[in-house]
């Protein structure tokens, strides 16, 4: 049964998930830089990180919402406002740990995804560039 409009997490729940997400995406930005910086040091052109928390979260929400697990009332089409940021997700997140692996594999799929859409623009790039 999907959570009913209106209900939000708690603050300290709220803090521990975008912690905790920011920390994961914070990884996963870095080492795809890491992998992109040239051999000079420099990140070339065009080459951005792969998301922020709100970005991360706005996406989980609908993924929670597209599995049943929140109200679609609660999530606005174009996505959370930023005061909302963890407000949604993080009581899906802390339901259980079976949850928190779901969510957690989400998310990651969701950065292999962008990863992949960023790798797909290089490649073009370097193409045209050859």
């Amino acid at each position: 049964m999907p959570r009913a409009p209106s209900k939000y997490a708690p603050e300290e729940q709220r803090r521990l998930y975008v912690e905790r997400m920011g920390q994961y995406i914070g990884m996963r930005n870095a080492r795809w830089l890491d992998r992109n910086t040239g051999p000079d040091g420099v990140i070339p052109p065009g080459i951005r990180e792969l998301a922020n928390v709100w970005e991360a979260d706005t996406f989980l929400a609908h993924w929670c919402v597209r599995h049943g697990l929140l109200d679609r009332s609660l999530v606005p089409e174009g996505g959370i406002k930023f005061a909302q940021i963890g407000r949604l997700t993080s009581l899906v997140y802390f339901e259980s740990e079976r949850r928190r692996g779901e969510v957690g594999r989400a998310l990651s799929w969701w950065l292999d995804c962008r990863e992949h859409e960023q790798q797909e623009v290089i490649d073009r790039a370097l193409v045209r560039a050859g």
